[in-house]
């Protein structure tokens, strides 16, 4: 499981380096449902209030048919 974040919030180019690919997770929280799945791709079609969930950690919170979380509450952890 892993998740792709807005491009606004990279400070590199490469996300294979930029220090939020380090030890940098984000934890959702949905429907009281909560994961916690690292950064480890760069989302560029995403704004800064969206995230790109694997399917394998969308899947933990809400059916795959639905597509999208509205409301979901983002926190940036250490893994």
């Amino acid at each position: 499981m892993l998740v792709a974040i807005s491009h606004t919030q990279w400070i590199g180019g490469n996300p294979n380096n930029d220090p939020i690919c380090r030890n940098i997770c984000l934890k959702v929280d949905y429907k009281g449902k909560s994961i916690t799945v690292p950064i480890k791709d760069k989302c560029p079609s995403c704004d800064s209030t969206h995230a790109d969930l694997s399917q394998a950690a969308f899947a933990q919170l809400e059916n795959l048919a639905v597509g999208h979380a509205f409301n979901a509450l983002f926190t940036y952890v250490q893994c």
